[in-house]
């Protein structure tokens, strides 16, 4: 039994470095071109099957990772709808199936940070990864359901799409370091995968209000 989820790890490792490779040529690639959209394909292919395997990896006796798990989760998320942003350049699209999976986001999301709560008040733990993961969970769900009311959503989806392929590349970026590579005592470790994808975010988010204003 062990061997065989050796062997899962290993898929789950190489699919995982193939999208961290091809994530990190996006970010240095000129955007909108031919290599931009196959880096792109291949950035999401491999995390999404990375991510869904870590998901059963978790759940494997002597393998339970909370972090992998939320890494998990919320990576999907972001490559799902990073991916998926896309098709609101036709203005007046829409798709129900959006929202559920916002929703899905929305709900898990609450139920982290619930438990978050629950955890501290009657054990006096305080999971903060569960609350980060929350938090974020919630803020971006919650942005989705704002995109989808606006009107101008045909405008904005590039917005949008840039700002969940990165998280999904910043949840990656610091799932190596911390999980792969061994950094994860390591406080920049897990802070600066953030901080540089932060600015990276809020550098083209100001570049691109600039050009639809």
């Amino acid at each position: 039994m062990e061997n065989l989820i050796k062997i899962i790890i290993y898929v789950h490792a190489f699919f995982g470095g193939i999208g961290l490779i091809a994530g990190t040529a996006i970010m240095f690639s000129k955007k909108g071109n031919l290599l931009h959209k196959k880096l792109g394909k291949i950035f999401s292919v491999g995390m999404l099957i990375s991510s869904v395997i870590s998901l059963f990896i978790c759940m494997f006796p002597n393998h339970h990772n909370s972090f992998l798990l939320m890494i998990g989760i919320f990576t999907i998320y972001m490559i799902l709808m990073g991916n998926r942003v896309i098709n609101y350049k036709e203005e007046g699209y829409k798709n129900y199936f959006d929202k559920i999976i916002s929703g899905i986001m929305l709900t898990i999301s609450v139920i982290m940070i619930v438990f978050t709560i629950y955890q501290k008040i009657f054990y006096d733990n305080f999971p903060i990864l569960l609350l980060i993961f929350g938090t974020l969970g919630f803020f971006m769900s919650y942005k989705d359901f704002v995109f989808y009311k606006n009107e101008n959503r045909h405008k904005k989806w590039l917005i949008s799409h840039v700002g969940r392929i990165v998280g999904a590349y910043i949840a990656s970026v610091t799932a190596f370091l911390v999980a792969g590579a061994g950094f994860g005592n390591n406080f920049y470790a897990w802070i600066l995968p953030s901080i540089i994808g932060t600015i990276y975010i809020v550098f083209w988010g100001r570049k691109l209000n600039k050009a639809i204003a």
